[in-house]
């Protein structure tokens, strides 16, 4: 059986992937296999964009430029 991960872990690796890339999307996550898997955050958190704003993980200059794209 796997390691069993608390939602506070599973927004600290998110926030470690989102500090060091600027960015976190599902395969960042799958490429560490020392965090939990997305499986594990969508499961804690019920969808990635969950997870995502749990963690305070989402790029504001993407979200602007899609929201302001002509």
């Amino acid at each position: 059986m796997g390691a069993k991960y608390t939602k506070e872990e599973c927004i600290a690796a998110l926030q470690e992937i989102y500090n060091k890339k600027g960015i976190c999307r599902e395969i960042d996550l799958q490429e560490r296999k020392d965090l939990p898997s997305v499986t594990t955050v969508i499961r804690i958190f019920g969808t990635w964009n969950n997870a995502i704003r749990a963690a305070n993980a989402m790029n504001p200059k993407k979200i602007c430029a899609a929201m302001y794209t002509d």
